[in-house]
Order: structure tokens, then sequence, then C-alpha cells
């Protein structure tokens, strides 16, 4: 026969063997909610990345410039702190002294193709990909800088190996096998780095919002927390989590 009050133990019991429920509920995917529109300012900066790319690609001896007179202070101070003299793409270092030697950026030696395929990567996340443009520009930033801080200090690096061992093996092995293989690097690491800066805004505000919930249990006063759970336990979510919803 049927007992009513046994079935109720029973499923008492069943009930006290499941897991604890978790700390935090997650939010219910809405597959009906519109994407987030892209901008008129987001799809020129895209276009502005293309441009820019096919620039570095044809014309680069402005760029070039730029980074001979960049490189010049980094290659003085490295080479004896003579100091060092620019002409366009050409770094002289040493100069008065019987090493006085001269390196060009060529178009095989400038951060300008490395920056290339950067440019083309965010100019596609930015035309077809509805990542916030901020975080699009800052992801730029870091990258282009990374891999144009690396390009210097390769180019320090050989006006260092040849004053100080000379064309041969100084210049050679820095130019063709160490410098090789620091700007390959380089290049890897900007690319990966801004990646994750493209990514990584959720996975902070998920950090964020765990620092907040801790911050609240260990500060917020005990008739607090108690009056909020008293609350809200018909909503399943935990006292802390509705304090900050409601923030």
């Amino acid at each position: 026969m049927f007992d009513p009050q046994a079935a109720g133990h029973e499923t008492d019991r069943s009930r006290s063997t499941l897991p604890p429920p978790l700390p935090f509920t997650l939010p219910v995917w809405d597959s009906t909610k519109p994407l987030r529109p892209r901008s008129i300012t987001q799809l020129f900066a895209g276009v502005a990345m293309f441009v820019a790319a096919v620039w570095l690609a044809l014309e680069d001896a402005a760029f070039r410039h730029f980074e001979a007179l960049t490189a010049s202070p980094i290659a003085g101070f490295v080479t004896g702190r003579r100091g060092a003299v620019t002409s366009h793409d050409l770094v002289f270092f040493g100069l008065g002294t019987p090493r006085a030697f001269g390196i060009a950026i060529t178009n095989e030696c400038t951060s300008a193709l490395l920056l290339i395929p950067l440019l083309v990567m965010m100019g596609s996340f930015t035309v077809f990909s509805r990542v916030p443009l901020r975080r699009e520009l800052l992801a730029l930033a870091v990258g282009a800088a990374l891999m144009f801080v690396v390009n210097i200090l390769r180019v320090a690096g050989i006006a260092w190996s040849t004053w100080k061992w000379g064309l041969d093996p100084g210049y050679k092995y820095s130019h063709v096998f160490v410098g090789s293989a620091f700007s390959l690097i380089g290049f890897v690491g900007a690319m990966l780095l801004a990646l994750w800066v493209l990514v990584r805004t959720e996975r902070m505000k998920t950090a964020a919002v765990k620092l907040r919930r801790a911050f609240w249990v260990a500060t917020a006063p005990a008739s607090h927390r108690a009056a909020s759970a008293a609350r809200g336990e018909s909503s399943g979510r935990p006292a802390e989590h509705r304090y900050h919803r409601r923030r």
C-alpha cells in the first residue's frame, strides 16, 4: 500500500544528497536579442587600418626614417656612448673611431613588415566583428608598440655587436641569426598580446564581479547580509549577487 508520509521522507533524503547550489547564477541566453550594430565610425576606422597597411607596403620611407631617428640614441649609447648620426634611413655610430660603421634600415629590416599583418587583422576585426572600437584600438596600439620597440632593440643590438666584434662575426651573426629570431619572437608575442587585449574585457569583468562579491561578504554588516538573504530567498541567488545587481 502506498504510504505518502514514507514517500515524503524518501524525497527529503534524496534532496539531502544533492550537491549544494552554485554560488552564482548563469545568465539566461537570449537567442532573440539583437546584436550590437556596427557604427559608421567603426567602419571608417577599419578602412583606415587597411589603408595604413597598403601605405606601409608601398611607401615606407618616412616610417624608416622615423625608425632611424628613434634607434639613433640607443645605438649611440651602446656603442661607447659616442652618440650616433642619422641620414634618412641610415644610422652611423662610432664616428671618429676605427670602429665607425653605418646600418641601413631597409625595406626588409623595418618593422613596417610586421605591422602590415597586424593592421590587416585588426582592420578585419573592426569591419566584420562587433567588438567595441575602443578595445580594438587599444589592441592595435599595444601590438604596434611592441613590434616597434622590438625592432628598435634589434637595430641597437646589431649596432652593439658590430661595434664589439666587427663586421664578421659581429654583424653577420647578430643580423642574420640573432636579430631574425628576436624579430620573430617579438612578432608572435605582439600578435598574441593584441588578441589577448581583444578578449580580456569580459574575463576582467567576471573577475571584478567576483572581487566585489568577496568584498561585500567580508565588509557588509551581518544584519544587512541577513536582511538581504531573508528578502531574496525566493530568487535563488546569493544575497551579495543580488546586492550588486541592484547597484
